[in-house]
């Protein structure tokens, strides 16, 4: 299995170096008064991960409360309320999946989430199952669309800089970029997760790429109409017509 950290984002991490002085050098000293919101983190990491330098724990609090923090303190009650789950959701993912485990265990942590998200259904997990190269095929796509999306989504991006502000371990940049693809990639948008839309416009724009293809291998016209037939699902009714649609391209 492929590393997150080879390739694509190495140039991350040299630009980390050139990012780390004026971090350093425009952070808030430890010993500084901190924000409410900050002491309620810090409260809370320190409960959590007691063998962790302050330094680490400053850094999760940075990227959990993102570029604005300022903004905060001018939200209502309300507001901050809603932000809060929002936080908590971010840190529930950082801390169940990727936190505290190997490189390669977090990267196969992402690949194995997102790859569920594909799956949730019984019926798509049956159609993936039914083609014997169906489940490696998958996660091949699923990390050539993790890559892809590294490269060039904006959003994600804009995290890797800030990450890369928020902290120069290594270690920990990379367990914090994996925490940020997953909470983002299962945004939802249009009734189904922003993943599921970025795999289904990957498959159309790469119909001769190999894992593609091994993907889409079991796919025939009976495949599609006794699925039409049998299913009242969305999400499988999306995929199958995706993948009829490269299995058997309409010619002009």
């Amino acid at each position: 299995m492929a590393k997150l950290t080879n390739g694509n984002i190495s140039y991350w991490r040299m630009s980390c170096r050139f990012l780390q002085n004026s971090f350093l050098h425009n952070s808030t000293d430890s010993n500084q008064e901190k924000s409410e919101i900050e002491k309620i983190w810090l409260s809370r990491l320190s409960e959590d991960y007691l063998e962790q330098s302050q330094q680490e724990k400053d850094s999760i609090i940075q990227w959990l409360l993102g570029e604005e923090q300022e903004v905060w303190n001018s939200l209502t009650r309300e507001q901050q309320k809603i932000n809060q789950q929002s936080l908590n959701n971010r840190y529930q993912i950082l801390k169940l999946r990727y936190l505290n485990v190997t490189a390669t265990q977090a990267y196969r942590n992402l690949i194995n989430r997102l790859g569920s998200v594909v799956v949730e259904q019984q019926n798509l997990k049956n159609w993936i199952t039914a083609n014997r190269n169906g489940q490696r095929a998958l996660l091949e796509v699923v990390q050539e669309v993790i890559q892809e999306m590294l490269k060039s989504d904006r959003y994600l991006l804009q995290q890797m800089s800030w990450i890369a502000q928020c902290t120069c371990n290594e270690m920990l940049r990379d367990r914090l970029l994996l925490a940020s693809v997953e909470e983002y990639c299962l945004k939802s948008i249009q009734n189904q997760s922003l993943f599921i839309d970025r795999l289904f416009n990957y498959i159309h724009r790469n119909p001769n790429n190999k894992s593609v293809l091994l993907l889409l291998e079991p796919m025939n016209l009976d495949d599609y109409n006794i699925a039409m037939v049998k299913t009242k699902n969305q999400n499988l009714e999306q995929f199958t017509k995706v993948m009829l649609e490269v299995r058997y391209p309409i010619s002009a």
